[in-house]
């Protein structure tokens, strides 16, 4: 099992902020094929969380898939609480699957109104103070929440 996290799952610490996935992932050129491989893991070892909680990290960047990246997430999280643990990473993936729905949430709200200016609804405005109070919390901690407003549109400015 090490060998596959080495292979597969582990990024070292300089790759941590420039590569989405694990070296020997990005070598392989074939997008599809990652996820093959990735899925081929969750499949052959289910009870791994890790495996799915990298997947969810692929569909994220690479596959381009926001609804089978929180699947991934949601898969992983409720392995690991099944065998009692909580592991602080599977949460920090969901957290980007959750600041992803945020940023497309922000740009087609700015889309919209960029085109055609309006005075927003009352459900519109709550999403708007919600995002507003999120930037201001400030938390740190093994969810991301504060970064997916660091460059809002103008309108929540």
């Amino acid at each position: 099992m090490e060998i596959l996290f080495d292979l597969f799952i582990c990024r070292n610490n300089k790759e941590m902020g420039e590569e989405k996935l694990a070296r020997l992932m990005t070598e392989i050129e074939d997008v599809k094929w990652q996820g093959d491989i990735l899925r081929k893991l969750v499949h052959l070892y289910p009870e791994e969380p890790h495996f799915p909680a990298h997947l969810a990290r692929y569909y994220l960047y690479m596959g381009k898939n926001l609804d089978e990246a929180n699947n991934a997430a949601d898969k992983a999280i409720e392995t690991s609480e099944r065998q009692g643990k909580v592991d602080s990473l599977l949460y920090h993936i969901k957290g980007l699957c959750i600041r992803e729905q945020l940023k497309d949430k922000l740009n087609a709200l700015k889309a919209k109104y960029t085109k055609q200016p309006k005075l927003l609804s009352g459900e519109e405005l709550e999403e708007v103070k919600v995002l507003r109070t999120m930037r201001g919390v400030g938390l740190n901690g093994p969810v991301i929440t504060t970064t997916c407003c660091m460059s809002p549109s103008p309108m929540l400015r």
